[in-house]
C-alpha cells in the first residue's frame, strides 16, 4: 500500500508546478527527469482525478522534491505557496 500525504495534496500541487516552472522545464520534461509520466505530473499540478482529488503517494513526492532541488520538508511547506 503507498503512503500519501493526504493533508498536504493542495501544497504538493502548488509546489510542484511552482518549483517545476522555476526548473524552466515544461511539464513533459519535468516528469520525464522525475520519473513519472506526463499524465500523472499533470494529475498531481491539477490534483484532480475525474471522481476525486489526485493525491501522490511519497515516493513520488520524495521524486518531485529531489529533481526540484529542495527537501522533502521544503517541499511540502506551505512558505513556498
Amino acid at each position: 500500500m503507498a503512503i500519501t500525504l493526504i493533508r498536504s495534496g493542495k501544497t504538493v500541487a502548488r509546489n510542484a508546478t511552482k518549483l517545476r516552472r522555476a526548473t524552466g522545464m515544461s511539464r513533459n520534461a519535468f516528469a520525464k527527469t522525475v520519473g513519472i509520466s506526463s499524465y500523472t505530473m499533470g494529475l498531481i499540478e491539477s490534483r484532480y482525478d475525474q471522481k476525486e482529488r489526485y493525491t501522490p503517494a511519497l515516493s513520488t513526492v520524495i521524486k518531485l522534491a529531489t529533481a526540484a532541488g529542495v527537501s522533502v520538508e521544503e517541499f511540502i511547506s506551505t512558505s513556498l505557496i
